[in-house]
């Protein structure tokens, strides 16, 4: 099984050790530091992990870069078809509130 581990924050915090935790306990072949190209990454993965600390009641602005990107691929008018057999997993971590929004930008785009 592989997976890519999508992080919205240019640094490895608590948010990124939370989703390594998951990938690894999945037991899968991480592509995280060999993310070159992303879209090779993304094809390959059987199981997606989006991670995102909330930043504003919201995710990232890293997140929501990468969304806008390829939210195309998996968007419902038009789906891209390799999408259909990959499993989605959204990660939010907070000092306080706001997990509920952010997880749902990852959810909704």
């Amino acid at each position: 099984m592989k997976i890519v581990l999508i992080h919205g924050q240019s640094h490895k915090g608590s948010t990124y050790h939370i989703a390594r935790m998951l990938a690894e306990k999945i037991n899968g072949e991480i592509h995280y530091e060999k993310l070159k190209p992303l879209t090779d990454a993304i094809d390959e993965a059987d199981v997606i992990i989006l991670a995102s600390t909330v930043y504003v009641y919201h995710a990232t602005g890293a997140m929501k870069a990468f969304l806008d990107h390829y939210g195309y691929r998996w968007m419902v008018h038009c789906p891209e078809e390799s999408m259909f057999r990959k499993q989605g997993v959204c990660i939010s971590t907070a000092a306080g509130a706001g997990m509920k929004p952010t997880n749902k930008d990852m959810m909704d785009r």
